[in-house]
């Protein structure tokens, strides 16, 4: 509870104050409103978990991630999953991502589970806000967000931001900046060579050149 609660306010208080500035109504629902959590070990159960929880309650973006706890060491997962309808165009946007690579941290240390999902729960604040002006096709705006969560002073390794660079690259392309596209695309890929999502975004940015 206290770590979804880090997660929850981070969000809630940014959310609020680019909602003062805009039209758009933003609801944030977390522990304190009796939110449900999402179960499972393995992490294509809880994504699975996560879409049928946004299909019941009509949420756009669900925020959840796993927690392992070996002796006094935890393991956390940050994940989310997107479930917006008029995303229609970059399906490689919809679905399941993960937040970064895994957190390890001591248990016993309160001061270093604090920084570590501070700084975690930033970057996620700045790609929900980033996804809201991309609804809104304020394309720019929602570049200069997703390019803040990708600082690093907010991560520790490289290692795991294949998803903020996937979501800069699809920004870009939107704004017919090729060149930026393609090189987020790239970055996803050498943070991740796996990683399809950036292939296919790549692909995109090399088919419309």
């Amino acid at each position: 509870e206290i770590i979804s609660s880090i997660f929850y306010n981070r969000v809630q208080e940014d959310i609020a104050n680019d909602s003062s500035q805009i039209d758009t109504i933003i609801q944030v629902l977390g522990p304190p409103d009796g939110a449900p959590s999402i179960k499972g070990d393995a992490p294509e159960v809880r994504a699975n978990n996560a879409e049928k929880l946004a299909d019941e309650i009509n949420a756009d973006i669900i925020i959840y991630g796993g927690i392992e706890k070996k002796g006094n060491t935890l393991i956390i997962s940050p994940e989310f999953f997107v479930t917006i309808d008029n995303f229609y165009e970059t399906e490689e946007m919809v679905g399941q991502h993960a937040l970064g690579d895994k957190i390890t941290i001591s248990s016993q240390s309160q001061i270093a589970l604090n920084r570590e999902l501070s700084n975690r729960s930033q970057v996620l604040s700045f790609i929900v806000r980033g996804l809201n002006k991309y609804l809104v096709e304020e394309y720019e705006n929602a570049l200069f967000l997703f390019q803040e969560a990708n600082k690093d002073s907010y991560w520790e390794t490289t290692e795991g931001r294949e998803t903020v660079y996937l979501f800069e690259g699809n920004t870009a392309g939107k704004m017919q900046d090729l060149l930026t596209a393609e090189q987020a695309y790239q970055a996803s890929i050498e943070n991740n060579p796996t990683y399809a999502r950036g292939y296919l975004g790549l692909g995109t940015v090399y088919f419309h050149a």
